[in-house]
């Protein structure tokens, strides 16, 4: 997407869908890392003025607000959310914005003198770890063009153990091929992770277990390993518009044991009856079991999707 010329512009259907994408990675990030962690950051790098000329809110004030409206601010640390734009005229626009909002006492929002990331680099990594290197950072990064976020930049928001980067890039003509008058389509997509202690990881349903219950087949401590990738493709047939037969094939790979095996995660239970399926209390441990966890997922899904 080319830079827009004027100080605000309108929003487009994509911008409204990745603005969805943020709150619903927030909600979770929020709730994980504000209640664990006596300090942390979210650096909007690119920030842009707050919101758009037909009435949407700016990736900024979509934090501040997801922050404000969560429904476990009540236990929330504090929340340092530092906001980068490098034109003057939209610095001062958003700082306008954000200073609107209602007040929180653990929500701190910075918008630091206007300038290039690359510039600002050195000074928005230290005003968001603060005293230490301990402080989690997640680093939000949507950029109008690729080389306004080189990978070496993009390397140095992850130099410290406990950073993270959310990028984002509309690249519409790489990730979905069309073929003949658009009948058929092709859709490849892929991605990683590396989140020691594994607090932004799904915990694997074992005996019931839940983010609140936690369980001793899959630890969640402060330095646990976990690596993950993943890929997949998928093929559509759409002979009409009413009706698409799609064929996905998935491949998943993590460091640790993790997928569901044949197996299950459901145990007997010979000491307690059975509740929902769950044995005694959700993910406590079961006298001579044993979850069947896999390092590596393949799967193959078929589908017809109908439209009436």
């Amino acid at each position: 997407m080319a830079p827009p010329v004027d100080m605000l512009w309108n929003s487009e259907p994509r911008t409204l869908l990745k603005h969805q994408v943020y709150r619903q990675y927030l909600r979770c990030w929020m709730g994980k890392i504000c209640q664990r962690f006596p300090r942390s950051a979210i650096v909007d790098a690119f920030a842009g003025p707050g919101g758009y000329r037909d009435g949407p809110d700016g990736s900024p004030v979509v934090i501040a607000k997801t922050f404000l409206e969560h429904s476990g601010r009540q236990r929330f640390n504090q929340l340092s959310l530092i906001c980068q734009e490098k034109r003057p005229d939209r610095r001062d626009e958003l700082a306008a914005r954000l200073a609107s909002l209602p007040r929180a006492h653990r929500l701190e929002a910075h918008v630091p003198p206007a300038g290039e990331l690359r510039d600002r680099f050195n000074a928005l990594r230290s005003a968001a770890h603060g005293n230490g290197e301990k402080t989690p950072v997640l680093w939000i990064l949507d950029p109008f063009d690729y080389s306004s976020a080189p990978f070496g930049l993009v390397r140095a928001c992850l130099a410290t153990p406990r950073d993270e980067v959310l990028i984002t890039w509309f690249a519409d003509e790489i990730y979905r091929f069309w073929f003949d008058r658009d009948r058929y389509g092709l859709t490849l997509g892929g991605g990683k992770i590396n989140n020691p202690g594994r607090y932004l990881v799904l915990l694997p349903p074992i005996n019931g277990a839940t983010a609140a219950s936690g369980t001793p087949y899959f630890t969640e401590n402060p330095g646990d390993q976990f690596k993950a990738w993943d890929a997949s493709a998928t093929f559509d047939y759409m002979p009409s518009q009413y009706i698409t037969f799609r064929g996905e094939f998935d491949h998943r790979a993590a460091n640790v044991p993790y997928f569901s095996g044949p197996g299950g995660v459901t145990p007997s239970c010979p000491t307690a009856p059975i509740v929902e399926n769950i044995c005694g209390s959700p993910g406590s441990l079961v006298p001579g079991f044993a979850p069947d966890l896999k390092k590596i997922e393949n799967r193959i899904n078929l589908s017809i999707l109908v439209k009436f």
